[in-house]
């Protein structure tokens, strides 16, 4: 059995190190370097996607950059809890099923990303205040 990878999935990018912020040219790293990999790398017959380092992709569920940049996944997990909350809030669940669904579902598929991802305190009180201001609604607190 042969591996297939998907080329469309797949990115390339890089970093021109010790590279002037403008050659003779005028021509900068970032256009050296997309010149140089842009529509170069074949994978199964399909070009390879070049980023940028600084854009962000997704690997394994976690939005990441080459420069290790975590504020887009950050704000990803915050849009996710948001709009899973608002989705929550706005079906027919009772209390009970609601928050059934917050332990088994929701804290987890935040908590998915804890590992990889550099959260500080203030980004944890964010979703603790979203999570709590949505139970104390539900049970009309």
């Amino acid at each position: 059995m042969a591996l297939v990878t998907s080329g469309s999935k797949t990115k390339v990018t890089g970093v021109l190190h010790s590279h002037p912020s403008k050659d003779t040219n005028a021509v900068s790293p970032y256009q050296t370097l997309q010149q140089q990999l842009e529509g170069k790398i074949n994978i199964q017959n399909q070009k390879a996607q070049f980023i940028t380092s600084e854009a962000p992709f997704l690997y394994l569920g976690i939005q990441v950059t080459m420069e290790f940049n975590w504020r887009h996944h950050i704000q990803r997990m915050t849009s996710n809890l948001r709009q899973k909350l608002e989705s929550l809030r706005a079906s027919h669940a009772f209390p009970r099923q609601a928050l059934t669904m917050i332990r088994t579902a929701i804290v987890p598929s935040l908590a998915y990303a804890f590992a990889a991802t550099p959260c500080t305190k203030a980004d944890l009180k964010i979703w603790d205040t979203m999570i709590g201001n949505f139970i104390k609604h539900k049970l009309k607190i």
